[in-house]
């Protein structure tokens, strides 16, 4: 990742991980979060054109700053995992995408759609995935 990052500094990069950096505020979630996190944010100081992460594993969406970076999460399209909860619990949400517009000025905007049909309904009682 370093190497490529110092291939192209003068080009505005998005980065996309699949596991979450950042505590998501999930106790049972969180403990599946990326375990480098630390080494990842030390590597990414040395190269501000890194300006935004995207994740997704967390089945919710989220919006953070990281040190100067922005991390952003997306729902799934599937089942949605409650935030802010310290046991597994399915969200009755709709299922979800966020949609990115990267901007050749490396600002980006992004937006989560959610499923308008609502016959999508999650089993709420289940106790793992």
């Amino acid at each position: 990742l370093e190497r490529k990052l110092a291939d192209a500094p003068e080009r505005h990069t998005l980065l996309l991980l699949h596991h979450h950096p950042l505590p998501a505020g999930c106790s049972w979630l969180d403990q599946h979060s990326l375990r480098n996190a630390g080494e990842l944010d030390t590597v990414l100081a040395k190269f501000p054109h890194v300006k935004y992460l995207l994740c997704g594993h967390i089945h919710q969406e989220l919006d953070l700053d990281w040190n100067g970076r922005r991390l952003l999460a997306t729902p799934s399209t599937c089942v949605q995992f409650k935030p802010h909860c310290s046991n597994f619990t399915l969200d009755t949400i709709a299922p979800g995408w966020r949609t990115l517009e990267l901007h050749a000025d490396g600002t980006l905007t992004t937006e989560v759609h959610r499923l308008a049909d609502t016959r999508f309904q999650p089993d709420t009682a289940s106790e793992g995935y």
